[in-house]
């Protein structure tokens, strides 16, 4: 009877965890509930405390949430990886929901762009512009030209599990290097650093090869938001102004009201490479 009663109880405290294992985006509050809400989504690994001076900036007049993903930068992952992208603009919707807000204004960097942009669509009676920071509908044709569709789901479930599979040693020390062609701001390295590293491999594998092979733009022509996107430019990039101009264009033709503005002297973190030039492209689009 006793080791009955031990089995119920080790299944009922598996059963326990299994339903309150829920894990879900970060999601704060600041500023001033009654203005207008206004919405920060970082991306890949990154921290919510990326977008601190804009909060600041912003906090006296617009109602502020600030979304840090589950299972980036120290916040924990959910059990269940698959569907990271859709689960994570869920959970962003809900709580605008809850907030009762309205004209909501959402402003997503990388993958966190391409979010925002799925945030759009899943509540267009709330959503009223997005800016979205360096980031792509369609992200495997940035980095591979040509690639189709098709291509880039293969190649994105083969470099998931390539990273889910990596020692941890070895995969910190690939992300260490990878992400210093992110910013040229040298004094912002060790934050990208630090925020990798408390971040979950699983997740992040997870995340990037999602973002790598959706192809959303499809899905574009139905965004009833306003859509303002920032490009980095600068010399070092492989592709040059010209061609980045033509390809962030192209990329998002489908959007009936779009205006693309190219960032120069900048990486991948334009906020952080070029935060006078960010922020005054922030202040007249949010007017």
């Amino acid at each position: 009877m006793k080791c009955l009663m031990i089995r119920i109880a080790v299944v009922a405290f598996l059963a326990f965890g299994m339903i309150s294992d829920m894990a879900k985006a970060d999601i704060e509050q600041f500023g001033n509930k009654g203005g207008e809400t206004l919405v920060f989504i970082p991306g890949l690994a990154s921290s919510g405390e990326l977008w601190q001076p804009w909060v600041k900036q912003f906090e006296a007049t617009h109602n502020i949430f600030v979304v840090t993903a589950p299972g980036f930068a120290g916040v924990a992952p959910r059990a269940e990886l698959d569907g990271f992208l859709a689960k994570t603009v869920e959970e962003v919707r809900s709580e605008l929901k809850k907030n009762n807000a309205e004209n909501v204004k959402v402003v997503g960097h990388s993958i966190g762009g391409l979010m925002s942009l799925m945030l759009a669509n899943a509540a267009p009676e709330m959503i009223e512009k997005v800016v979205v920071v360096d980031s792509a509908p369609f992200m495997a044709g940035l980095f591979v030209a040509g690639i189709s569709p098709d291509a880039a789901k293969t190649q994105a479930r083969y470099m998931k599990t390539a990273m889910m599979n990596m020692p941890r040693d070895a995969y910190d020390q690939q992300q260490k290097m990878g992400l210093r062609i992110l910013s040229n701001t040298p004094e912002f390295i060790p934050t990208l650093v630090e925020w990798s590293e408390t971040s979950d491999q699983a997740t992040v594998a997870t995340a990037f090869s999602e973002a790598f092979g959706t192809d959303y733009r499809d899905s574009l022509p139905t965004i009833k938001a306003e859509v303002l996107m920032l490009a980095a430019t600068a010399e070092q990039m492989p592709l040059k102004k010209d061609a980045l101009t033509a390809f962030y264009a192209d990329q998002y033709s489908g959007v009936k009201n779009f205006t693309l503005q190219m960032v120069d002297d900048s990486f991948h973190f334009i906020m952080i490479d070029q935060p006078e030039v960010f922020t005054a492209a922030l202040e007249t689009f949010l007017k």
